[in-house]
C-alpha cells in the first residue's frame, strides 16, 4: 500500500505540475506586464505561491468537510448491504443457521484530525511543488518578450 500512495502522490503531483504551467502560460501577459512595471521576480514568486497555497488550502477544507459529512452514510449504506447479503439464504432450499435475525451492527465512521491535518498537509505539499514548476516557468521569461508576443 505505501507503493501505491507514492505512486498516486507521484501522478498526483505531475498532473499538478501540468495544470500548473497551463494556467501559468494563460497568466504570464499579467506577470510580463508587472515585470515591465517594475516588480521584481520573487515578489511575484510570493504573490503566485501564496494565491496557489490559500487555494489549495480552501479547497482540501472544502473537501474535507464533504468527506467527513459524507462517510457516516456511505458506511451505514455499506453497512445495511453486507448485512443483507449475510442475512439471506444462498438459494431457495438453503436455511439460515439460527432462527431469528441478527442485529446489525453500527458504525461510527469519521475523519479523525490527523488524517485531515495529513491530507491538508499533502495537498499544500503538492500545490507547492505544481505551483513552483508553473511559476519558474514563467518568471524565466522576459517581460519585453511576452509583451511582444501578445501584440505580435
Amino acid at each position: 500500500t505505501q507503493v501505491a500512495t507514492i505512486a498516486i502522490l507521484i501522478i498526483g503531483a505531475g498532473l499538478l505540475v501540468a495544470v500548473s504551467i497551463f494556467t501559468m502560460r494563460e497568466r504570464i501577459y499579467e506577470l510580463g506586464v508587472l515585470r515591465a512595471m517594475g516588480m521584481k521576480k520573487k515578489k511575484i514568486v510570493g504573490m503566485l505561491c501564496t494565491e496557489m497555497l490559500l487555494l489549495t488550502l480552501f479547497c482540501s477544507l472544502f473537501a474535507m468537510s464533504a468527506a467527513n459529512n459524507s462517510v457516516q452514510p456511505i458506511a451505514e449504506y455499506l453497512m445495511e448491504k453486507e448485512s443483507q447479503t449475510i442475512t439471506q439464504p444462498m438459494d431457495a432450499n438453503q436455511q439460515f443457521l439460527s432462527g431469528s435475525e441478527q442485529e446489525v451492527p453500527t458504525l461510527s465512521a469519521s475523519l479523525s484530525k490527523e488524517s485531515v491535518a495529513m491530507s491538508v498537509g499533502i495537498a499544500m505539499i503538492l500545490a507547492v511543488i505544481g505551483s513552483g514548476v508553473g511559476v519558474l516557468y514563467c518568471v524565466k521569461q522576459e517581460p519585453m518578450r511576452i509583451l511582444m508576443e501578445r501584440n505580435g
